[in-house]
């Protein structure tokens, strides 16, 4: 049966996407299956990355795709498969729309507790676990791209392999599961600071996601983890190095780095978001929930840091970056009113004047409501200006 056979057995209507039914999703990929025809490519990739991906969520029709793409993955040319392997590292790490949108239920006034709600998740969880079995379908070809001198398919290949093999084994179709796929591969990338390979930055960063991922899994990573610092020059890879090192309790290692990185400013976002695609938010959110895993006696070290990123926070930092600064240095304090008589540490009341100062946290329209909520969690308190002004005794 030939590919346009195939797809025209799937009825795309009865399927949906983000925005309704997926009746043209199976023209879209044919138009992603044509070799000769680059902007019927292109008008392909568009209609999955705007319908079948959204804000990390895939459907039903996803699940459906998946086969179609890994057949355009196999007679593409290498352009054309760092498209395709994007969409589908997305597609691996996405989850279901009521999973996504769990938090929100409530506020929407959905029932999450009644049965009905509970058939949607069972009925969403069987496309997803297909999803990512057929996901594995593509392990042979991904095994034989790693060694593509193509940068998006270097930075691709070790991620998706990476999280498909951090997923449960059950999910894997069965002539995968005896196999010791992790070392085999593990120790192909582990060549790449060996000796001599053309790899870009970018690929590096990726093995190392790989080689961190199997931390529990494989004796002698941590090992080459940290032999990598001595191997490489480059600040991205050593950070991607040292945002795993505190799992392995090597605190001093990797906090010059860490800082290093924090003190590279808005050139942190610039430069290393193209590092790090695994990443949902921000990289400096993620050096921050790295160090606040630091014990306390390194408390001296973080606090100039720390200081500086809540004196420069954005509103969209105070549910993230702030919070977790917070929760780190008060520790499960809470705070009581009437607030004035609270005593503060130093770093503590360096923190709140902080806060205080600066105009974009407290009590303004675009902080969102986890860092309002998070405030009272964490430490008791509003997030009103005149709670925190008597906190520092005002």
């Amino acid at each position: 049966m030939n590919i346009s056979q195939r797809l025209s057995q799937i009825d795309w209507k009865s399927l949906q996407h983000a925005y309704g039914d997926a009746e043209a999703a199976g023209d879209a990929l044919a138009k992603i299956l044509q070799i000769a025809d680059d902007e019927a490519f292109a008008e392909g990739m568009d209609y999955i990355w705007s319908n079948l991906y959204h804000q990390g969520t895939i459907y039903d029709s996803t699940t459906e795709a998946v086969p179609f793409l890994l057949e355009a993955l196999r007679i593409h040319p290498e352009a054309r498969q760092e498209l395709l392997l994007a969409f589908l590292l997305a597609v691996s790490r996405g989850s279901t729309y009521y999973v996504q949108h769990y938090d929100l239920m409530e506020e929407w006034g959905r029932d999450v507790t009644g049965e009905a709600y509970q058939q949607i998740l069972a009925t969403e969880k069987k496309y997803w676990t297909r999803c990512q079995t057929l996901l594995w379908e593509g392990w042979e070809l991904y095994e034989q791209l790693l060694d593509s001198q193509n940068e998006g398919i270097q930075v691709a290949i070790p991620y998706l392999m990476a999280v498909l093999l951090s997923k449960e084994a059950e999910l894997r179709p069965q002539q995968w599961r005896a196999q010791n796929l992790a070392q085999d591969v593990a120790e192909r990338m582990w060549q790449t600071w060996e000796q001599p390979t053309p790899l870009s930055v970018e690929g590096e960063c990726s093995r190392v996601f790989f080689l961190a991922h199997l931390l529990q899994d494989q004796p002698d990573i941590p090992q080459r983890l940290t032999a990598i610092l001595v191997k490489t020059p480059h600040l991205a890879v050593r950070l991607s190095v040292a945002l795993h090192l505190p799992l392995l309790q090597e605190y001093e290692k990797a906090l010059p780095i860490l800082l290093d990185a924090l003190a590279q400013g808005e050139a942190l976002e610039n430069w290393f978001s193209s590092y790090f695609p695994w990443l949902w938010g921000d990289i400096r959110g993620v050096i921050v929930e790295t160090l606040c895993l630091f014990p306390k006696e390194y408390l001296p070290h973080l606090a100039p840091s720390f200081l500086q990123i809540v004196q420069k926070a954005s509103p969209y930092m105070a549910d993230t970056e702030v919070v977790s600064i917070l929760a780190y240095v008060f520790d499960g304090k809470k705070l009581t009113q009437p607030y004035h008589n609270n005593k503060l540490t130093d770093l503590e009341r360096k923190l709140a004047q902080a806060i205080y100062d600066n105009e974009n946290i407290l009590s303004t329209d675009n902080v969102s409501r986890n860092a309002t909520r998070a405030f009272e969690a964490l430490l008791g308190i509003s997030d009103k200006r005149q709670d925190w002004a008597a906190l520092l005794g005002g």
